[in-house]
């Protein structure tokens, strides 16, 4: 049994896990929040984003908020663009070994960068991060995105199918 079969979270959230180690692309069909409780107790808002061609939605944290809203100037515009995800090693410490992160849309032309602090003191240092204009190909038509830089160089998109969600 896994880990995430013994402990549910509150929400049905969309994981990394399911992805099977590939970007999916998926159509964004609003924003929402929740208050939930915190780890000392605290109410704090939490947002989610829904998506059409699943029920499930995607629990949105500060990394791919970032990432959205450099695409996007504001979530008001969102609904019917187009978000490619992919899984990713967690390097942030929290959760689990693997997070889901922003490759890119094929809404938007060309590379988009954005910065954001990364790290924790006295490491902490500001990172700048390329989202690409993705495709989404068939398995028998498949075409490669624009190769990614900054920290995400070390990952093969060369397979940019959608995957469909369970």
């Amino acid at each position: 049994m896994k880990l995430s079969e013994m402990f549910k979270p509150k929400y049905d959230c969309i994981t990394a896990d399911e992805m099977n180690g590939k970007p999916v692309t998926l159509t964004i069909k609003g924003v929402r929040s929740a208050e939930m409780q915190g780890d000392e107790g605290e109410n704090e808002e939490v947002w989610f984003v829904q998506f059409v061609e699943t029920d499930r939605e995607w629990r949105l944290n500060k990394t791919n908020g970032r990432a959205l809203f450099a695409m996007w100037d504001d979530s008001d515009d969102w609904e019917g663009k187009r978000v490619t995800l992919y899984p990713a090693e967690n390097k942030s410490g929290m959760g689990g070994p693997v997070c889901i992160r922003v490759k890119g849309s094929p809404d938007i032309d060309g590379q988009v960068e954005y910065q954001m602090m990364t790290g924790a003191p006295p490491h902490r240092k500001a990172r700048v991060f390329t989202l690409v204009q993705t495709k989404v190909a068939s398995r028998t038509q498949q075409k490669k995105a624009p190769a990614p830089q900054g920290d995400y160089a070390d990952i093969d998109f060369s397979n940019d199918d959608e995957i469909p969600f369970n």
